[in-house]
């Protein structure tokens, strides 16, 4: 390291070579002639890159090495180092990175500072996975309509048009449960296969389990997982715990109807597929042309190639990546049934009425196709197991302060 003295012996010439990071090198040839000290002075050169920043908000701040060097939405000239920059401004979280400077290459950086809030949504994973395998998505609460208004061709007199605020962030299982998933937890369940022998093959939906056992299964999940049960134990029936807690469950309806129907905001939606009939091609598995031994009616025009059940997730997923919303089997949500009279006030995070004999079923299944049964406002109910219902599991998110 310079600066530096090198005996050396003398009536000869010697390379020297200096170089040192972010500078360019130099080479010189020294001649010692007579052992007379010869001084060598070289300015290296810095090697300098272009940083083009743009940040929000424009007025944030720019910290480079711990030095402030005004607006963070600049171009900057820096030696090929590695530097620490930091973007800052007053109620928003700092950013901080690092970034090398390359001669010839400009780069460019784009920083958006977040509130603490947005701090705290952005560091929540968009997708976990359970300890069997199960994908699920992070879903944005947000506001809609639930039901459909009185002049829709297809609506039936329980889909009362209410207004619903989700507040939550919750996560959805991309998939409907499977016979191997479910078999872990009731390894004898046959899913009906005494009568038709595809509904217990592994990765089709598990069905013929009632809502206790759908619910009885999220409870073994989140005990398996270490989680805190979503359901506890009153009075005989299993009911959502209060507060809330963050182990698997059944969705709630309304969440059920955001995921499926308005894709979380990103758009409205009458059937899984769109806005008319007949469902075009690969839309799905529904009552058609090949199920005319085990369905009573059926759509002619459209063939699945699935007479029951098929795979979960053989169809392609709604806009958010969420499989089998409709066809394959309908679902079991979390809320009992009921029919309401509708009123003006917008319901907070529902979870559907307090007492009931049966539990609510959304979602139409692979025996289903009517106009009334494939809209995705279609209730159904029950109390028992069905070749055509099974259920997928949901649970809450960390919610942000």
């Amino acid at each position: 390291n310079t600066p530096l003295e090198v005996e050396v012996a003398k009536g000869r010439s010697y390379r020297i070579t200096l170089s040192k990071a972010g500078y360019q090198t130099v080479r010189r040839t020294v001649e010692v002639v007579d052992g007379v000290p010869v001084p060598v002075q070289v300015n290296l050169q810095p090697q300098m890159g272009k940083i083009t920043i743009t940040a929000e908000p424009a007025d944030a701040s720019l910290y480079v090495d711990g030095k402030l060097v005004g607006s963070a939405s600049r171009e900057l000239d820096l030696i090929a180092l590695p530097h620490r920059l930091e973007v800052r401004k007053e109620g928003f979280e700092t950013w901080v990175g690092q970034v090398t400077p390359k001669p010839g290459l400009p780069q460019r950086l784009q920083v958006r500072l977040l509130t603490p809030q947005q701090a705290v949504v952005a560091a929540i994973p968009t997708t976990i996975k359970t300890v069997q395998g199960q994908v699920l998505r992070l879903i944005e609460p947000g506001e809609f309509m639930l039901g459909a208004p009185r002049r829709e061709q297809g609506r039936r007199p329980n889909e009362v048009l209410k207004s619903v605020r989700l507040t939550r962030w919750f996560y959805m299982g991309l998939k409907e449960v499977t016979n191997r998933e479910f078999r872990e937890f009731r390894p004898q369940h046959s899913s009906g296969a005494e009568k038709y022998r595809e509904l217990a093959a592994d990765n089709h939906p598990a069905v013929m389990l009632s809502w206790d056992e759908a619910a009885a299964y999220c409870i073994w999940l989140s005990d398996k997982e270490g989680l805190p049960r979503a359901y506890i134990k009153e009075g005989g029936r299993l009911l959502l715990a209060d507060p809330p807690t963050d182990g698997y469950r059944l969705p709630t309806e309304a969440e059920w109807a955001w995921v499926a129907r308005y894709n979380a905001g990103g758009g409205e939606r009458k059937y899984p597929w769109g806005e008319g009939m007949p469902p075009p091609k690969d839309s799905g598995n529904y009552a058609d042309a090949s199920a005319v031994d085990v369905a009573s009616n059926t759509i002619g025009s459209y063939n699945d190639s699935y007479p029951v059940t098929a795979p979960a997730g053989t169809f392609p997923p709604n806009p958010i990546g969420i499989y089998d919303l409709g066809g394959n089997v309908a679902e079991w949500v979390t809320d009992l049934y009921s029919v309401s009279t509708g009123s003006g006030a917008t319901l907070i995070d529902p979870v559907g009425p307090t007492d009931g004999q049966y539990h609510v079923i959304r979602g139409s299944s692979w025996r289903q196709s009517s106009i009334s049964e494939l809209r995705l406002t279609y209730r159904d109910f029950g109390d028992r197991g069905r070749l055509d219902v099974g259920f997928r599991i949901a649970r809450y998110a960390v919610q942000p302060e």
